[in-house]
């Protein structure tokens, strides 16, 4: 039940982005991937060489779950 919690818990909630997510998205597993996720990086500020591991584990809250699927809209190869 979310009654009663606020907008800044609620994007402070913890999530786990996996292998089988990033695969979903278009970071691995396919032709483009790697392009990708350096553009990706790129829009995130993030170094344009992070390591799919290391990158999984930067997306440990709702809130930059949100930034990540937001860029990726922007960069429009997710369609």
């Amino acid at each position: 039940n979310d009654a009663g919690v606020t907008a800044e818990a609620a994007s402070a909630r913890t999530v786990t982005l996996t292998a089988a997510d990033c695969m979903e998205l278009g970071l691995t597993g396919g032709a483009d991937s790697s392009a990708l996720r350096k553009a990706l990086m790129k829009a995130l500020s993030l170094p344009e060489n992070m390591t799919l591991k290391m990158f999984m584990r930067w997306v440990d809250t709702e809130e930059k779950l949100i930034d990540v699927l937001s860029a990726l809209e922007k960069i429009g190869l997710n369609a």
